[in-house]
């Protein structure tokens, strides 16, 4: 039995909240109602006009101040706000006072056309395993409030189903900027001018030696360079390795053979010293 009584006495305490409150009072229109940490108060508190507010007051009672204190309003949506009441400590110990108000033109927007609205109170102390989250009263709106503030109501699209997003990714870019071409291009076109412009001042440019016999495989291969260059700014464009590859295996073969023909007709000039 002494076990059991114990055991009792234990949980009794250990579900005690170590919060009390006392003296809840609610002010409005010239009314006061009243309200305990168990019971709301009787009637709920009328808001008719814009100018409408509440005060609440209340005492709280626990060997420290409490960690969190907060008014919460609850629209019949369950959509919430929150007020943080002042809190000062008294001459009694462990007593503290709170107040706090609560005005229908700081209300959110969507709480300003809501019919009814409770008001809840929390205490708790962050080692408090029993908070108080008790209604103490509730405010009704009404209808020609509610009329003046749905005019000029917009819904926040939080509340409601969002557009799809669709999002468009930028293409990287196919070709460079037209500026750093055009430059590359100009400085280029400046030095091949430059360099035939010395060749020609250095007397390497002789056209008496031009190739007067089988002229056919010069051009072949200068043609042959020239698809070289060809294949190569096929894979700047977009070719794969392998299609460029098997386009040169093509081109080596003529190459080698018209390169040889050239070179022999160049090496036979430097020997008579024409070159």
């Amino acid at each position: 039995m002494k076990i059991q009584f114990l055991i009792s006495v234990i949980t009794f305490f250990a579900l005690s909240a170590a919060y009390q409150i006392s003296e809840g009072i609610i002010k409005s229109n010239g009314r006061e109602l009243t309200f305990s940490q168990d019971e709301e108060t009787t009637v709920p508190i009328v808001f008719n006009d814009t100018n409408s507010k509440l005060d609440i007051f209340f005492k709280i009672i626990g060997t420290k101040q409490p960690d969190q204190v907060f008014i919460k309003i609850v629209n019949e949506d369950n959509v919430e706000t929150s007020l943080k009441p002042i809190i000062k400590s008294t001459s009694e110990n462990d007593v503290y006072n709170a107040k706090t108000s609560i005005i229908f033109t700081k209300l959110p927007s969507l709480f300003k056309i809501s019919p009814l609205l409770k008001i809840k109170l929390i205490i708790a102390g962050f080692q408090d395993s029993n908070p108080i989250f008790t209604t103490i009263s509730s405010i009704e709106l009404t209808q020609d409030l509610i009329s003046k503030n749905l005019q000029n109501y917009e819904k926040p699209q939080r509340f409601g189903k969002l557009p799809e997003i669709h999002h468009i990714f930028q293409n990287p870019p196919t070709y460079v900027n037209s500026g750093i071409a055009l430059i590359f291009s100009t400085i280029s076109i400046i030095t091949l001018l430059g360099l035939i412009s010395v060749w020609i001042s250095l007397g390497l440019v002789n056209l008496k030696n031009f190739p007067t016999g089988n002229i056919f495989q010069h051009f072949i291969f200068i043609g042959l360079i020239i698809s070289y260059e060809f294949v190569f700014f096929q894979y700047y464009l977009g070719s794969t390795i392998f299609q460029t590859i098997a386009k040169v295996v093509v081109l080596l073969g003529p190459t080698v053979f018209f390169g040889s023909k050239v070179l022999n007709y160049v090496g036979s000039l430097r020997l008579a010293g024409k070159r």
